[in-house]
């Protein structure tokens, strides 16, 4: 192989320095360019030698911590900006950096004028030959968005706690009618915990089979067109022990989702308390349509800073009227505003105190509402404050009187008959029963209560008794003259006689019968021993 020649060489040379020279020339240039881009950044950039000093920072920087680069350059960055408060957390990252480790953090650091900022930061190394020579920050101010992150989680408490502790059986459920969340009502009323429920059952398993396409449809139409499915309706509910129960639900939309909220009342005490008044069904829908709960939230001297619609309609103010009001001041009678001032005292001191009491509320109009208050507290722009759920329970109280008047005005009625009269439910058990019928029977009331006819009847008797019966359950006619035989505690047989008509309830369902029986035994034998000898005898 030949040795190039002097001329070659010479010429190799000068195309290599033309070259390098080219590659100076475009470092340079991207140098000029990477400088351009970092001083012209959204992002506050800074950097750093290799004993934190500062040695540049671009225009964003200076804006964020309002400092100009010449104040700053040679300066620790975070003697500067972390200053005592947060100078251990800084130098922690700082120092993981100059050791070669990128680094990313949130925090908080000072502006010149002392103002703090919450900063999310990113911190890299710049190794020269090998060797950790300094280092670059970039910061970004997240101030704007933890707080709306914050205001959001005030948000959200204040919601799941009216969401747990409004007093009714609540829950969210899919599109595909999967209930995602339940609260501690609804557990009460299903008799399943919240991890038996959420995400593993359907609202479809806690219906009765008759309510089931009904609701399924409504279902449908509101996935469809919200405005066209109705808004609140009844329904019979099973719970996990296969009770049934009589509920009434309101149900909405969670606006921009497919997920239904569902508030559930239970109204099978209610609607046994209205079978005496025989309500048509519209009057009841007015009644339940009226018995949402009403929301407030107040601060510690208990003004309101919160109140929804039904708390209005309560107390008679608009929404607008109420907000701000002292509600001890303007809807508490003056005899009770000491009591509940010092409760509240308590409630805030964390101090022992009733979270759910009646109380008379003063409407705009001048008269009292009876009202049932749960309390408890929440988290209301930053400060705890006592949340009040409020239901008019006026109504309710007033048909109990009138139902307890009325029961003691029966019961006094058929204690004075002397024909045996009593009550059974479908499958022939007592339900209710006069003394008259005990006197005939020989047994005392608690031992016959719940009793079957069965039970004090031969097997022949038993079986008339159940066809005369079933035709008066089947034509729905009552009817009298019936005659059977029972057999008394003591053994002795007696002959009834008796007429039997059938009891429904509020929806007109076959719930049971009742009768007035009596003795004829000594009308069918002409003599002997008297109806009630024999429990006489028994019990002397």
């Amino acid at each position: 192989m030949e040795k190039p020649t002097y001329e070659e060489l010479e010429q190799k040379v000068n195309e290599l320095e033309k070259e390098a020279s080219k590659r100076e020339q475009a470092e340079e240039k991207l140098e000029q360019h990477l400088a351009s881009l970092l001083h012209y950044s959204s992002l506050a950039i800074v950097t750093l030698d290799d004993k934190y000093r500062i040695i540049s920072c671009n225009r964003y920087f200076e804006n964020l911590f309002q400092f100009e680069e010449p104040e700053i350059l040679g300066k620790n960055l975070d003697q500067l900006i972390a200053r005592k408060e947060y100078i251990k957390d800084a130098m922690s990252y700082t120092k993981k950096t100059l050791r070669g480790e990128a680094i990313h953090g949130f925090g908080r650091r000072y502006r010149k004028d002392g103002t703090l900022i919450d900063v999310e930061f990113i911190g890299e190394p710049v190794v020269i030959e090998g060797k950790v020579a300094g280092a670059y920050g970039i910061y970004l101010d997240v101030t704007t968005r933890k707080q709306a992150g914050e205001a959001l989680r005030e948000s959200r408490d204040a919601y799941q706690t009216i969401f747990e502790t409004t007093g009714t059986a609540m829950l969210i459920s899919e599109e595909d009618t999967t209930i995602s969340m339940i609260n501690k009502e609804f557990e009460k009323l299903c008799g399943c915990s919240k991890e038996e429920v959420e995400g593993k059952k359907s609202w479809i398993e806690f219906l009765v089979k008759a309510d089931l396409e009904r609701m399924k449809g409504y279902h449908n139409v509101r996935m469809t067109d919200p405005n066209a499915a109705p808004p609140y309706y009844e329904f019979q509910f099973i719970d996990n022990q296969g009770n049934v129960r009589d509920c009434f639900i309101t149900l909405a939309l969670i606006p921009g989702t497919k997920k239904t909220v569902g508030s559930l009342i239970d109204v099978t005490e209610r609607k046994k308390a209205e079978k005496g008044l025989r309500e048509s069904e519209e009057n009841f829908r007015e009644l339940t349509k009226a018995s949402p709960l009403g929301v407030v939230i107040a601060d510690r001297k208990a003004n309101h800073l919160y109140v929804n619609k039904r708390f209005a309609e309560i107390t008679g103010y608009s929404i607008d009227e109420l907000i701000g009001m002292n509600g001890f001041e303007v809807l508490t009678r003056p005899k009770d505003r000491r009591k509940y001032r010092e409760r509240m005292k308590k409630r805030m001191k964390g101090e022992p105190h009733k979270e759910r009491y009646e109380r008379v509320l003063l409407r705009k109009d001048g008269t009292e509402a009876l009202t049932e208050f749960f309390i408890t507290k929440t988290k209301w722009k930053g400060e705890m404050c006592p949340l009040a759920i409020v239901q008019d329970i006026t109504s309710r109280k007033h048909a109990e009187e009138a139902l307890k008047e009325s029961e003691e005005k029966y019961r006094t009625i058929l204690e004075s008959i002397e024909d045996g009269y009593f009550e059974v439910d479908i499958s022939g058990n007592f339900t209710l029963l006069n003394d008259s019928l005990c006197k005939i029977y020989g047994y005392a009331k608690d031992e016959l209560m719940g009793m079957s006819n069965r039970e004090y009847m031969d097997e022949e008797n038993a079986r008339r008794v159940y066809q005369d019966f079933n035709r008066v359950y089947t034509t729905g006619k009552p009817a009298k003259g019936f005659e059977w035989e029972i057999i008394r505690k003591n053994g002795t047989k007696r002959s009834v006689e008796g007429s039997v008509s059938l009891i429904t309830d509020a929806e007109g369902q076959r719930i049971g019968f009742r009768s007035i029986a009596r003795d004829v035994t000594e009308k069918k034998n002409g003599g002997g021993v008297k109806p009630d000898q024999g429990f006489f005898t028994e019990h002397t």
